[in-house]
């Protein structure tokens, strides 16, 4: 990114401790730069050039027939199809954002280790096992106040 495009009060995916992670720029830096929080771990950095931002984050337009608010429903039943998998995998790589299956789950709500179904397979017991992540229900936010 160039200096001249970075905005303060906006939010930039920005490599931190060589990860990649969600950074809001606070204020500009009286020693250069921009003082900003790390949004995955609530701790203040300093971005000391506009070379280390990726890109700003963009909202991501969820489809309106996707259902995520009904407990232990499997992805097909929540109409979450490969193709749309696809389709936001290649829309966050092209902004350089995470793009990982973990990361599609979590950005629609839904447990990532059970992906939405509440029960997760063990191949060693060969059975299933309510996830201990989202409780059985398969749903997840990751602010603990919604």
């Amino acid at each position: 990114m160039r200096k001249a495009d970075v905005q303060i009060g906006a939010t930039y995916i920005a490599k931190v401790s060589g990860k990649l992670t969600q950074v809001r720029l606070v204020r500009e830096s009286p020693y250069g730069g921009w003082d900003g929080l790390n949004l995955a771990t609530h701790r203040e950095v300093r971005i000391r050039s506009a070379a280390r931002l990726r890109a700003p984050v963009g909202q991501y337009r969820r489809p309106p027939n996707l259902d995520t608010t009904t407990p232990r429903l499997s992805p097909e039943g929540r109409g979450i199809t490969l193709a749309l998998m696809r389709a936001w995998r290649q829309e966050r790589y092209d902004r350089h954002e995470p793009s990982g299956p973990r990361d599609f789950f979590l950005e629609l709500g839904l447990c990532p280790d059970c992906r939405g179904r509440g029960q997760v397979w063990l191949p060693v017991a060969q059975a299933t096992e309510e996830c201990r992540t989202c409780g059985g229900t398969g749903l997840f936010r990751m602010d603990p106040a919604q």
